[in-house]
């Protein structure tokens, strides 16, 4: 494994490498996807947080990477997106910040955003704008009906470890309860989805999360205050092996180079800290649970309420695909293989186009683009949240 200070001296070779393949023969990203065909600048992107962030440790994360949540709603509070939202990161608690706000009194509706980043690291900038999107990508009728507020939780990097990041999305989730909002939907890319997953098993299986909790009394919650379940969940590349190591190549045969999914379980290791992965087995590695005793009743799943958009070059697919046949009886859930896709497009890709203010001003102008996973996810948040 190459230093930091070997990657980065490496760098404009990647760079240099990047811009010779576009114009010549294609990058691996530009001959597989079409996000990818016309924009040096994303190829270029992408190889280059490739070749820094593989591997990547808590004290790079921490000292190299991090930036608080404030600064990033700073940053883009006049992009054309922000300002057509209502209190644009507004502190709703401790850990929930409002990228748009409805009042509860005319719609109890919320779009709940939860990031990925292997529980280590803070949401990006096109993470932000991903949720924020949202807004703009179903229709406006609709939209002056959906609260979103994404949640910042806290990150391995600086040891916060299981059961915390499930905690305080807990907590945010019952605030907003208590709060007149209850109907919930939940959204989030890679270890995002995988906490989506664990917040909707833990609701729906209060005696169990309970129990689970009876070990960490660090974390109080009171599951005897049955909350309503999530009306549905929007996954886009599930992390549901977060403790597993990737076997390569992948059953499917395809090229997974370039794709921003690790194959290692750094990460989750640092997620899970000292626990016992036996302890936490249905909160941590959803491969290893079944329908009947921990899916059943997630309503979400049950009533086909579920979406699950997964790239066909990721390292991490085959874990998906299984969990997918895992919770899919009777074919309620969703599932959907973008071509040439990598790990958690949506997020990282396709709104790299709109963190400038003339793409903002596209966004805003109901020019989204063709953007694969956008459109997936605001088609259904449009049927799931119309119902």
């Amino acid at each position: 494994m190459l230093s930091t200070v070997a990657r980065i001296l490496w760098l404009p070779y990647v760079g240099i490498k990047s811009v010779v393949q576009f114009y010549t023969t294609g990058t691996i990203y530009s001959v597989t996807n079409q996000e990818f065909e016309d924009s040096l600048y994303k190829n270029v992107h992408l190889a280059i947080i490739y070749h820094m962030s593989r591997e990547i440790t808590k004290f790079e994360s921490k000292y190299l990477i991090h930036k608080p949540i404030t600064s990033i709603f700073s940053q883009y509070r006049n992009n054309p997106i922000a300002q057509g939202l209502t209190n644009f990161g507004t502190k709703f608690d401790d850990n929930g910040y409002w990228v748009h706000q409805i009042p509860s009194s005319q719609s109890k509706k919320v779009l709940i955003y939860l990031h990925g980043g292997g529980y280590q690291l803070n949401m990006t900038d096109s993470q932000l704008l991903w949720a924020a999107t949202m807004h703009y990508a179903i229709p406006k009728e609709l939209a002056n009906q959906v609260s979103i507020l994404a949640v910042d939780y806290s990150l391995s990097m600086f040891d916060h470890v299981y059961p915390t990041q499930l905690w305080e999305t807990l907590k945010v989730y019952k605030h907003l309860v208590e709060s007149g909002y209850n109907e919930i939907h939940i959204m989030g890319d890679s270890c995002g989805a995988h906490l989506a997953l664990s917040v909707a098993r833990a609701i729906a299986y209060p005696d169990e999360a309970a129990e689970q909790f009876s070990h960490f009394p660090k974390f109080p919650f009171d599951f005897s205050q049955r909350l309503p379940q999530p009306k549905s969940l929007l996954l886009d590349s599930p992390w549901v092996e977060p403790c597993n190591n990737v076997k390569l190549p992948c059953a499917h045969g395809v090229d997974t180079t370039g794709d921003l999914g690790s194959p290692t379980c750094t990460m989750g290791d640092n997620f899970i800290g000292d626990n016992s992965k036996e302890l936490i087995n249905n909160f941590l590695t959803f491969t290893n649970t079944n329908y009947n005793d921990h899916w059943a009743q997630v309503e979400p799943i049950t009533n086909g309420k579920t979406v699950i958009l997964v790239g066909e070059r990721e390292v991490l697919r085959d874990g998906i695909d299984k969990f997918h046949h895992i919770i899919n009886k009777g074919d309620n859930v969703a599932y959907y293989v973008e071509k040439g896709g990598i790990h958690a497009a949506i997020a990282y890709v396709e709104t790299l186009d709109y963190m400038s203010k003339s793409g903002g001003q596209k966004v805003v102008d109901g020019n989204l683009g063709n953007k694969f996973g956008i459109t997936l996810f605001a088609k259904y948040l449009q049927q799931f949240a119309s119902e």
